[in-house]
């Protein structure tokens, strides 16, 4: 789709190159796979500008969460409390 913004031409179809085994699978641009493709760019665009909330201080449940790399519930909380003693000096 950027080729074809770039260019101003129409393209079918292109090619997957894969790397391991060195390989190429071709992909029809589809009008469905063109509609998947614009939507998971909005998507993208909404997830970078949207700020993940701060974590709940619920201790017991961050230790077996799966998310909990993800969310750094306590290095969060760490670093809040460090930005408040900071702010108090």
């Amino acid at each position: 789709m950027c080729i074809e913004e770039r260019t101003g031409r129409s393209l079918a179809y292109g090619e997957i190159f894969y790397h391991a085994n060195r390989r190429r699978q071709t992909v029809a641009f589809t009008p469905q796979l063109r509609q998947m493709t614009e939507q998971a760019i909005v998507l993208a665009q909404l997830a970078s500008q949207t700020t993940m909330p701060a974590p709940i201080d619920n201790t017991k449940k961050c230790l077996s969460c799966s998310l909990k790399e993800i969310c750094l519930p306590f290095e969060v909380k760490q670093l809040r409390s460090s930005m408040t003693l900071e702010t108090e000096d």
